[in-house]
C-alpha cells in the first residue's frame, strides 16, 4: 500500500514536471516571438 502511494505520488510530480516544461516551452516562444517583433518594428 505505501508502496503504491509513493509510485503514485511520484508519478503525479512526474506529470505535474512534464506539464510545466510543455507551459514554459509555449511561453519561451510566445515570449521571443513577440520579442522580436517589437525589436524588428
Amino acid at each position: 500500500m505505501k508502496i503504491s502511494y509513493q509510485y503514485r505520488l511520484f508519478d503525479t510530480a512526474n506529470l505535474v514536471i512534464f506539464m510545466m516544461r510543455n507551459i514554459l516551452s509555449i511561453v519561451y516562444k510566445m515570449m521571443s516571438e513577440w520579442l522580436t517583433r517589437c525589436l524588428s518594428s
